[in-house]
């Protein structure tokens, strides 16, 4: 009895930790794509489509 409880704990820890992970690689991705787009678009000349980019980056 108490051994599968901790087993079921078990398992909801992991899904809990991978969704965690899953979150903070997307937050992740999404910071480096705006570091990205700022970086591009502040090399290039500014151009209507670079400030659409960038608030949609935002």
């Amino acid at each position: 009895m108490i051994v599968m409880i901790c087993q079921h704990m078990e398992t909801r820890l992991i899904i809990l930790h991978r969704r965690m992970r899953l979150i903070i690689c997307q937050r992740h991705l999404r910071i480096a794509n705006y570091c990205h787009l700022m970086c591009y678009t502040s090399r290039t000349p500014s151009s209507p489509r670079n400030a659409r980019y960038k608030a949609s980056a935002m």
